[in-house]
């Protein structure tokens, strides 16, 4: 609530009918030096990871192709196709690690001008290791652009902009959809000065809306509030994780994101997902994603306090007790 209203006392200070460049310089210094960039880096604004990925595709992919892994952020797909960029994808090891003997493999093979990729991962809730990372941007001829839409919910948010500073093609995308403020439509882009110069170049200039401006000011002056916010949310998604491997037979995996997956009897993802939406508990399978096939995810925001989560906790025990003790078919 205290962020809404910073919000909403910024805008009247805007000027709605000019590009406030300065407010906008201003809030790029300022984002600057909240992530302690290092001085051949720079920060551009914009309205988002989508609009992001199809600036950095059109300068410098068109013509060329771009490396992600199998399962990502579905619209990473749907952006890229759009644009007529062909894309190739390196495998993901069972459990949702990423293959780097395989996307080192890609690389050699497909030399790709961006090597694109979300951390925390949507949609394996898990975060790639800096020395996975570390190791695509020096093997590469291509730029590495990471979709950190979640790294409010990493447990380390900062640990890749340390890297910017001795990986001048390393490139990351943030915005604030993620921590509560999809609606502002405020994101940012990090990496080298070149790179942010010849994006300035194609977008035209530093123009975002005025309204995106009001709302970054007040969400970055309100930095250390909104990160509270995220961890607090993160010790409820723990807890939740806990309970659940407590209480049930049932375990998690590893999340930095803001759900959680959940291993269930093998081949059983879609009969839970099915009986926990009839239960009112929203929830999506994972079935169709073959390293992650048994595996349901959840929104431990959708299960808000104690009783809704002890509700849970028994249907979960009641799917499993019930799918475990069926009889299966004997294959004669």
């Amino acid at each position: 609530m205290h962020i809404d209203k910073c919000i909403q006392r910024n805008i009247p200070k805007l000027n709605l009918s000019n590009y406030n460049i300065k407010a906008i310089t201003e809030l790029e210094t300022t984002l600057r030096e909240t992530n302690n960039l290092p001085d051949n880096c720079s920060v551009m604004l914009g309205s988002g990871i989508n609009t992001f990925l199809e600036e950095l595709s059109l300068a410098f992919a068109k013509g060329r192709s771009v490396l992600l892994p199998e399962f990502d952020y579905f619209l990473f797909g749907i952006t890229l196709e759009k644009l007529g960029i062909q894309s190739n994808k390196f495998k993901l090891t069972n459990g949702g690690h990423w293959d780097t003997a395989d996307a080192l493999a890609k690389l050699q093979e497909h030399d790709p001008a961006i090597t694109l990729l979300s951390t925390p991962n949507n949609p394996t809730s898990r975060t790639a290791p800096v020395e996975f990372i570390e190791t695509l941007a020096t093997h590469t001829n291509g730029l590495v652009v990471i979709d950190e839409v979640y790294h409010l919910f990493a447990d380390d948010p900062h640990a890749l902009c340390r890297l910017l500073e001795t990986h001048e093609n390393l490139v990351l995308m943030r915005s604030m959809s993620k921590a509560g403020y999809a609606a502002t439509g405020f994101g940012y882009i990090m990496g080298n000065t070149k790179i942010i110069s010849c994006l300035r170049q194609l977008k035209g200039g530093t123009t975002i809306s005025p309204l995106n401006v009001a709302a970054g000011k007040a969400l970055i002056e309100n930095h250390d509030l909104l990160a509270a916010h995220v961890k607090s949310c993160c010790k409820w998604r723990d807890h939740v994780k806990n309970s659940i491997e407590q209480h049930t037979a049932l375990s998690c995996l590893p999340s930095e994101t803001d759900f959680l997956l959940i291993e269930t009897p093998a081949g059983q993802a879609d009969a839970f997902t099915t009986h926990l939406i009839e239960a009112g508990i929203p929830c999506i399978s994972y079935a169709p994603m073959p390293q992650l096939t048994d595996c349901i995810r959840v929104m431990p925001s959708n299960i808000s306090d104690a009783i809704t989560l002890c509700h849970f906790l028994q249907k979960l025990n009641d799917l499993a007790e019930g799918i475990l003790q069926k009889p299966r078919l004997s294959a004669k």
